[in-house]
């Protein structure tokens, strides 16, 4: 993998194959995801291929990955970066307790008790999304050059 393309459509294929298996809640997808970068909290920046993995493993449990994050020596933008993954966390948690998540017309969208809009409540959905947002972003960059 050399390209964003070739993450794109490596993600893509992640994404089919993992929505034909028993679905993983988001909310243990960010943990695993959290515990698994909190790994890597001192690097300024992932290659193609760290950062795939990180995504295609995030949808395992693994007896080897701690529980908690510690991180001593993380960089300032995982330390952002994990406080928004908390707190979406932390949205699931407050919307599954308020029964919002039992809404069948959520994917319409709705509001945390943060305040934040929701659209996506599953892996694949969240990590599509995603995808998304970094193809424009790539568009973007691509169209500035």
């Amino acid at each position: 993998m050399k390209t964003n393309r070739d993450l794109y459509k490596s993600i893509e294929e992640l994404i089919q194959e993992k929505s034909e298996q028993p679905p993983l809640s988001l909310e243990s997808y960010l943990s695993n995801l959290l515990r698994r970068a909190g790994q890597m909290a001192d690097r300024e920046a992932l290659s193609i291929e760290e950062f795939f993995a990180l995504l295609r493993d995030s949808f395992e449990s693994s007896d080897e990955i701690p529980d908690t994050v510690m991180v001593e020596n993380g960089v300032p933008k995982f330390y952002e970066w994990q406080a928004a993954v908390i707190s979406q966390i932390q949205d699931l948690r407050e919307m599954a307790e308020n029964k919002q998540l039992a809404d069948p017309n959520r994917y319409f969208g709705i509001d945390a008790p943060s305040g934040c809009r929701w659209y996506n409540f599953d892996p694949c959905s969240y990590v599509e999304c995603g995808l998304l947002a970094v193809g424009k972003m790539a568009m973007i960059q691509e169209e500035c050059m």
